[in-house]
């Protein structure tokens, strides 16, 4: 990189950091598509498996790391979401388990056979294994440490693993939080990993896997796999299910076998959640109105229970189910929650709806 493609970027930081508009920064991205020094400071920046210069040589010179240093000590203002709208996803972002939930019912049309395993209670994590051996990194990219939790995982591989305390039981997450000052996060001694997938290092920077879960799913070392069943029919996948609300976790992640794992937040049939969640009927004491565009609408409620436990509740009040503030107060509300907490505190509510087929009496 020459000073000329220095003060190059700094202009274009500049100009993206000058306005507040989306568009706007699109725009200039767009317009600085083809200028490759940009285009290698947007991987150094924003690609926190990147370590090295684009063509990700190790032997790259010394020239690669001090322009590595560099950039890092900038920031454009922008946002991996901004920067993938224009470079056609450019920047690889942690996979996140894709959402099909269920509410206590049936799931989407699933193909069997597929495989079935446990989601646990815990910390999404990327497991990077590089011939500098294993680096973490939490959901949103940032890396930590874990001293004294080598896994001898196979070098060139990234493994998607839930960090858990324990046996990863619904209201275990609270104790799988990371400590230490920013930039120089640790995670506790007591907390482990259960790995559910992975994918080479290449496919992983590219977004997709070239081959299906069941061959992935041979590369996981089998102390680190979570309980895993291969399910034939809709019977075994709710006899499974059953087992595992029972022993108080959190529901099953079920996978096609010939799934390919791909960088997207998509609903997928391939790759699905399914857990049990437990609903309760509580009344209204109160209501808040919502703030900016929102404002005339609810922006959340206080429900109260049978026991005198009280919860905000704002999740599930979007603009076409809600009404305005003054209907809902005295009324009976339907909400959906993922556990309750030894301090009884409903964990993760969400409203599902009015029940007028209940009164005050009839409340959970």
């Amino acid at each position: 990189m020459t000073r000329d493609d220095n003060d190059a970027i700094l202009d274009i930081i500049q100009a993206l950091r000058s306005t507040n508009s989306k568009m706007e920064k699109q725009v200039i991205l767009a317009e600085n598509k083809g200028f490759d020094a940009w285009y290698d400071y947007l991987l150094a920046v924003y690609n926190p498996f990147r370590t090295y210069g684009r063509s990700g040589d190790k032997d790259g010179d010394q020239d690669n790391l001090e322009n590595l240093k560099l950039c890092r000590s900038l920031n454009a203002g922008i946002s991996e979401v901004t920067i993938n709208k224009v470079y056609d996803n450019l920047i690889p972002t942690a996979s996140k388990m894709n959402k099909a939930y269920d509410y206590g019912k049936k799931p989407k049309p699933l193909s069997f056979p597929l495989w079935a395993g446990i989601k646990y209670d815990g910390n999404y994590v990327n497991i990077v294994v590089t011939d500098e051996g294993e680096k973490f990194y939490t959901s949103g990219g940032h890396e930590y440490s874990h001293p004294g939790h080598g896994m001898d995982l196979l070098e060139g591989f990234v493994y998607m693993a839930e960090r858990i305390y324990g046996e990863g039981k619904l209201g275990d997450r609270r104790r799988c939080s990371l400590e230490g000052p920013k930039g120089a996060k640790v995670a506790k001694s007591d907390n482990h990993y259960k790995i559910f997938d992975c994918v080479t290092l290449s496919d992983f920077n590219t977004g997709q896997s070239v081959v299906g879960y069941e061959a992935r799913r041979s590369f996981i070392p089998l102390k680190y796999r979570g309980e895993e069943r291969h399910v034939d029919c809709m019977e075994e996948l709710e006899a499974f299910l059953k087992e595992v609300v029972d022993a108080k976790l959190e529901g099953l992640v079920m996978k096609d076998p010939d799934w390919k794992w791909k960088d997207t937040k998509s609903r997928r049939i391939t790759f699905a959640k399914w857990k049990k969640i437990p609903t309760a009927d509580l009344i209204c004491v109160d209501e808040i109105e919502g703030t900016g565009n929102a404002k005339g609408y609810l922006g959340s409620i206080r429900l109260r229970d049978s026991l005198d436990r009280h919860v905000n509740v704002g999740s599930g009040l979007t603009r076409d189910i809600s009404y305005p503030c003054g209907n809902y107060v005295g009324r009976v509300v339907e909400i959906s929650y993922e556990h309750i907490n030894p301090s009884g505190t409903y964990i993760q509510p969400r409203v599902e709806g009015l029940r007028e087929d209940k009164t005050i009496d009839d409340i959970d």
